[in-house]
């Protein structure tokens, strides 16, 4: 676990993402998939993924403050594509 003070926190399977108090973001666990990298910026709320039969795990996506979605990670279902406006 990454020292600091965190303003909001989230846990699937094996991962777990913060967002720092100053925005930015911290991810630790069982990262497996080398497409688990984390975004730069200010973000308010980040959502660590669930593993399931159809979504797979190794994959998350925060909010920035300016309300924009950032996903990333392992893909193979598409989960970590951002939807269309």
């Amino acid at each position: 676990m990454p020292n600091g003070e965190f303003s909001q926190l989230d846990l699937a399977d094996s991962i777990a993402c913060a967002v720092r108090v100053d925005g930015g973001l911290r991810c630790w666990g069982s990262l497996y998939s080398d497409e688990f990298v984390v975004p730069t910026g200010r973000f308010v709320q980040v959502s660590a993924g669930a593993e399931s039969a159809t979504v797979g795990s190794g994959h998350a996506c925060a909010i920035d403050e300016a309300g924009a979605l950032h996903c990333w990670g392992a893909n193979r279902y598409g989960q970590a594509t951002v939807p269309p406006d």
